[in-house]
């Protein structure tokens, strides 16, 4: 997959975050309502979400730099019971430690996707 094209998807879905980010759930209608996120009435989303939202052609490898990112987060917050490269580590950024770590883990994931 072209660099590019995993950056484009990582920075889109922070975009999207930056305003429209919830925790405990994938995605959000305008009512709070749980929606799939790649449902038109999607409006808030949580990491995963988000990439699933944008749905890039390079979501797949997009989110192997944000498992890794995730990985160094919880490492760095001394989370070690989601210290793997793993969706549960995205969660766990995104639901246990919040907003301004969820921010982090995009940008550090964008940095990872540009080496």
């Amino acid at each position: 997959m072209a660099k590019k094209t995993v950056l484009d998807t990582l920075r889109k879905a922070k975009k999207l975050l930056q305003k429209h980010w919830i925790e405990g759930d994938f995605a959000e209608n305008k009512a709070g309502e749980s929606v799939s996120p790649r449902s038109p009435e999607a409006v808030n989303f949580c990491a995963i979400g988000a990439m699933r939202h944008v749905d890039g052609p390079g979501e797949a490898e997009a989110m192997k730099f944000l498992r890794r990112a995730a990985k160094r987060i919880n490492i760095d917050n001394e989370e070690h019971g989601s210290a793997e490269a793993t969706n549960s580590a995205i969660i766990h950024v995104n639901d246990s430690i919040g907003k301004p770590a969820v921010m982090d883990m995009f940008q550090l994931a964008i940095e990872l996707a540009k080496e």
